[in-house]
């Protein structure tokens, strides 16, 4: 689709170009084109030619290179790896509840909300999460035990999100070792977490 488009303008903008010393040329009188009446005008007709000509070249090489950067662009957007499925999904905001609702309402809440969710027609799984995906959300620092403090120079934040239960599996996020959250994971279990590649580089491999 990229590539149509990108195509489809550069060559619209070709044919507009083009067409200026074709439509400049239909205004010349061809008698007194035949005649050559005068130097001086004839001069300045070839003057203006050669301009549009150079002026036409510029454009269609500037057009041309900017139509396939801008595809290639598009295709890499198009086809980045964005650690999830994106075919499928839908992403649907929620803005957050009254004030005056407790944790266990919350709680309940939630619950009642993702499971509605999934008796949807045509919905075969649904999850809930804080923030939506590549979002700028909160950091904590990340201290590891065993090794020492991070320095105040050093970047040792991470940013996290609160998920439900089905939410990564739902969303095509591969595990590569570990387990997917399950419905055992709630508010009264031990903390768990699912981290990436990038955080086991950077706070379990380093060096």
């Amino acid at each position: 689709m990229a590539w149509a488009f990108s195509f489809g303008l550069a060559l619209v903008t070709g044919v507009i170009v083009g067409s200026a010393p074709a439509w400049w040329a239909t205004r010349a009188d061809p008698a007194e084109a035949l005649r050559g009446s005068g130097h001086s005008t004839g001069h300045r007709s070839s003057h203006t030619r050669m301009t549009l000509l150079v002026v036409q070249a510029t454009l269609s090489v500037v057009l041309v290179a900017g139509a396939t950067m801008l595809a290639r662009s598009l295709n890499q957007l198009e086809h980045q790896d964005f650690g999830y499925q994106v075919d499928g999904r839908v992403l649907v905001e929620w803005l957050n509840p009254p004030a005056d609702y407790t944790e266990p309402r919350l709680a309940a809440l939630y619950r009642e909300l993702e499971a509605r969710l999934n008796r949807l027609p045509r919905v075969r799984g649904g999850g809930l999460a804080l923030y939506n995906p590549l979002t700028d959300n909160w950091g904590e620092l990340i201290v590891v035990a065993g090794h020492p403090s991070p320095k105040l120079s050093e970047e040792a934040d991470a940013s996290w999100d609160r998920v439900s239960a089905n939410d990564r599996e739902n969303f095509g996020i591969t595990l590569l070792r570990g387990r997917y959250f399950t419905s055992a994971d709630n508010e009264t279990s031990e903390p768990v977490a699912i981290v990436s590649q990038a955080f086991v580089r950077r706070f379990f491999q380093a060096g």
